[in-house]
């Protein structure tokens, strides 16, 4: 474990006399007694360097066992931007030390580690990049129009982080005294923040998520099987209308496999492809309410019999059988 520097006797013995036990604790106690924060500020800007240096001996300790990507974008997070060279200088020269003292997996954890480090790096700085392009256009647009087409070129998984810097922005233009753009930026982030919430809203319906997991499905059996545990949200002609809508939408290269899946849907649920049309009203003599009912049975394509209330024009609801289908090397391991 690297050595960070030791207090002084006399801040260690303030912060022990206010109770510190954590960063909670240290939080509230630098906020009681300003004389402490005082002292404690002037503690790490002293050792700012040490302090920096252990950190970074700390990561580089930790990179080789790192399981998995995620785990390892939360601790290049960890590294401070001005730093970022540095470490990886740093972990190069320890895979190359480890590779000519004979440890080849070591080295290979490490050079690994670091390949993906680079590539994330190189994936946040063209993301950075698209973000400060999106703000000059949303800066520069003169109608609602153009504005609105920032947001809607935008990637969606950048979405979260332009609203963050719209918001800062117009901060910034607020203590500039430039309040007409700061509001015409209040406002696009307002209706932007609108919408996905919207959207987000919408991605969280039941049957939507119900038809993600059919889609999703690797095969049409597991699309079967989705279908069957999820019968009560993908049996209404609403999952259908919904499916076939995403098929006209859909991009060149995606749409003949959901084409594929609407077609599974529309046969699953032993349903036609539209709700039939209601049919023209005739004359006859008024009924009171709830007189008539019309019932008709049918036979279901597959097996399994229905039952078709047309009082109300309704789609069929088929009661059918369904049908049968005809990460990251870690250190210790051996090298290759």
């Amino acid at each position: 474990m690297p050595d960070f520097p030791a207090f002084p006797d006399s801040l260690k013995s303030r912060l022990a006399a206010a109770n510190v036990t954590d960063a909670a604790s240290l939080a509230a106690a630098l906020d009681a007694d300003p004389e402490l924060r005082r002292e404690y500020v002037a503690f790490l800007t002293e050792n700012a360097a040490a302090i920096a240096a252990a950190f970074r001996a700390m990561l580089l300790d930790a990179l080789p066992s790192i399981p998995d990507m995620q785990q390892l974008r939360d601790l290049w997070h960890m590294v401070p931007a001005e730093e970022e060279d540095a470490f990886l200088a740093a972990a190069e020269q320890r895979a190359a030390a480890a590779e000519a003292s004979g440890d080849a997996a070591l080295a290979a954890a490490l050079r690994e580690r670091i390949n993906v480090l680079r590539a994330y790096r190189a994936e946040i700085a063209q993301k950075g990049e698209i973000l400060r392009a999106a703000l000059e256009r949303l800066e520069a647009a003169v109608t609602y129009g153009e504005a609105w087409q920032v947001w809607l070129d935008l990637p969606v998984e950048l979405e979260e982080w332009f609203l963050q810097k719209v918001a800062d922005r117009a901060t910034e233009l607020e203590q500039s005294d430039d309040a007409a753009r700061a509001e015409r930026l209040r406002a696009a982030h307002a209706h932007m923040r609108t919408e996905r919430n919207r959207r987000h809203e919408q991605a969280n319906h039941p049957v939507v998520q119900a038809l993600q997991a059919f889609l999703q499905a690797p095969t049409d059996a597991d699309a079967t099987r989705v279908f069957n545990e999820r019968r009560d949200l993908l049996q209404p002609f609403e999952a259908q209308r919904e499916l076939d809508s995403l098929v006209q939408q859909a991009p060149d290269d995606q749409r003949a496999a959901i084409e594929v899946r609407a077609a599974l849907l529309r046969s699953l649920r032993g349903a036609m492809p539209e709700p039939r049309p209601a049919p023209p009203p005739a004359l006859r003599t008024p009924e009171s309410a709830g007189e008539r009912i019309y019932i008709n049975a049918a036979h279901a394509e597959g097996g399994g019999d229905a039952i078709v209330i047309n009082n109300i024009v309704i789609e069929r609801r088929w009661t059918r059988h369904a049908r049968s289908a005809c990460q990251l090397t870690p250190s210790n391991a051996p090298a290759t």
